[in-house]
């Protein structure tokens, strides 16, 4: 089974998640009562496999199987149940600044937010999994020198600070072949690395960056035949999805409602 978010806005954040069974009526069509009985089964290692394997990203095929999750109840008719939610990227640029002689770090966590919680119930025999996840960096710009006279100047004298046209050319290039793609980096400010583009000024390594779903690198998965527990999926996500409190009315809705009334009670002409 896919977990899936609208490519370029959300991605998905996992709440909980486990393989086993909690009930009698999940993914209970067909089967004999004796691999339904066991309704206190879980997996532990469910949730840290499905977070690293699903956290951020914008698509995840999971496979509900004992070969992934261990086998918490054998005999039992098993599902995985994963609960989450799709949150916006962490895709704001960022900025790292780091004196120099000093050292730095580029950090793309995992995050969290309240967005409206999803319950996908997958059933034992379903789909292939590819499993990989996490937020990565993505560098859009750095340099290694000196652009204004305020950062990185507590305590240093005006003529260390007085060039604000210094670029070192390496920085960039540097940068994006140490730190693009991973989920986190140390970096160093020091002319030993980058070399010295304005001997004398006091200097500062300075990166724009953002964290990105890595989904986009991975090659596309092929798509499942439909089969009943699709299908039934599919239908209990459009149960919920009718379900959800309507907009609170305003004086435009309430004005179209009355106007339309008013155009279907009034008499017809003779």
């Amino acid at each position: 089974m896919m977990l899936n978010v609208l490519q370029g806005s959300n991605v998905i954040h996992i709440h909980d998640a486990n393989y086993g069974r909690t009930d009698e009526t999940t993914c209970s069509a067909g089967r004999p009562a004796h691999q339904l009985s066991n309704t206190n089964c879980y997996a532990p290692t469910t949730l840290p496999i499905i977070r690293e394997s699903c956290e951020g990203r914008s698509t995840c095929a999971v496979q509900a199987s004992h070969h992934i999750f261990t086998d918490p109840c054998f005999g039992i008719y098993k599902y995985l149940q994963i609960s989450y939610s799709c949150v916006p990227p962490p895709s704001i640029k960022r900025t790292s600044q780091t004196c120099e002689s000093l050292h730095g770090n580029l950090d793309c966590g995992l995050y969290s937010s309240d967005a409206f919680l999803q319950h996908l119930l997958i059933c034992f025999t379903c789909l292939q999994s590819v499993l990989q996840g996490s937020n990565v960096i993505h560098i859009h710009d750095a340099n290694y020198g000196r652009t204004d006279e305020t950062t990185c100047s507590a305590g240093r004298p005006a003529h260390q600070l007085s060039n604000t046209n210094c670029y070192a050319p390496t920085t960039l290039p540097i940068i994006m072949k140490s730190c693009e793609g991973r989920s986190t980096c140390a970096v160093q400010a020091s002319h030993l690395i980058f070399t010295d583009p304005c001997v004398g000024i006091y200097k500062y390594l300075q990166i724009s960056y953002s964290c990105v779903p890595p989904a986009a690198r991975l090659p596309a998965l092929p798509k499942p035949a439909p089969d009943y527990y699709s299908s039934q999926l599919s239908l209990n996500l459009l149960q919920i999805i009718t379900a959800l409190p309507k907009p609170a009315p305003d004086y435009y809705s309430s004005q179209l409602s009355l106007n339309l009334l008013q155009i279907i009670t009034a008499p017809s002409s003779p």
